[in-house]
């Protein structure tokens, strides 16, 4: 979309620039996507939100969902998948 008009201004910084940002605005997207699909069609899902790397750099980190099982005697929480 962007591509050319960042090529055409001669400064391959902002084009490089421009599809780091892409990569992370779209992960983002696409696991809130997912996430408010799987509360639509199963609310009980016990769904938790983490960021890779860390939790702590939020502003630069890519968040991912994790399915945690309830059912977990000893107090351990077992993870089923990853999205």
């Amino acid at each position: 979309m962007f591509c050319s008009y960042w090529l055409s201004i001669s400064f391959p910084y902002l084009h490089s620039l421009w599809h780091v940002l892409i990569l992370f605005s779209s992960n983002e997207a696409i696991v809130i996507c997912g996430y408010l699909t799987i509360k639509y069609h199963n609310p009980q899902a016990n769904l938790h939100l983490h960021l890779w790397p860390n939790e702590r750099w939020n502003w630069f980190a890519l968040p991912y969902l994790k399915f945690h099982d309830d059912d977990n005697n000893d107090g351990n929480t077992s993870i089923k998948s990853i999205i």
